[in-house]
């Protein structure tokens, strides 16, 4: 069982007492009162946006602390598939279609269950996971049935492992230290259609 660790409990924590607090009553858009402005500090709305709940990670993604470009970052990922869990505006109040100002709480993978794999990304880091780009993905990938280790002759039945790629071969990783050198043909990324059905809202 994975356990989601201090850090990442506490951001989580921390955000939804702000946000419920700064929440008006009746759901949708919701913008804090004054006096909740005067003690929190930034501007700061809870948004609900029509898109997939699973989005794609562009490269070297780093989490932060709370929805601040001057937030302490932690955590580099590279193109894996993450859960959003909130989606906050905190600029461009009247540009509902800019994305500068719009972030999304995630939670994502991590094979050390030492780190955090909570945190918030700016949506200019998010991409659909598209037929397009889905080769760039790392992780969540699966294996076809009768996989094997290119070394051993063992027979690999992981699922949602995380891959690297090499000129000839693939590296695949699961939690522990657990690797195994096989071949990129038997690599099977997740449906496209899938998992963009899947909606945040």
């Amino acid at each position: 069982m994975r356990v989601v660790s201090k850090a990442a409990i506490t951001v989580l924590t921390i955000s939804i007492l702000l946000f419920s607090s700064c929440a008006q009553d009746g759901g949708g858009t919701s913008t804090p009162s004054s006096s909740m402005e005067d003690t929190y500090g930034p501007h700061i709305e809870l948004y609900n946006l029509d898109m997939p709940r699973k989005v794609m990670l562009g490269d070297n993604v780093t989490l932060r602390f709370s929805p601040s470009e001057d937030s302490e970052t932690y955590n580099e990922i590279s193109h894996f598939l993450v859960t959003l869990m909130a989606v906050v505006r905190t600029d461009h109040f009247d540009q509902p279609e800019n994305e500068d100002g719009l972030w999304g709480l995630v939670y994502c993978f991590q094979l050390d269950n030492s780190l955090d794999n909570v945190g918030w990304v700016p949506f200019r880091e998010f991409t659909e996971y598209t037929e397009e780009n889905k080769h760039l993905l790392r992780y969540p990938v699966q294996l076809k049935e009768g996989c094997v280790d290119l070394d051993t002759g063992e027979e690999v039945k992981w699922d949602n492992v995380l891959v690297t790629f090499e000129e000839d071969y693939a590296i695949v990783s699961w939690e522990g230290g657990h690797n195994h050198r096989v071949s990129p043909d038997d690599i099977v990324y997740p449906d496209v259609k899938t998992v963009n059905e899947e909606r945040l809202h």
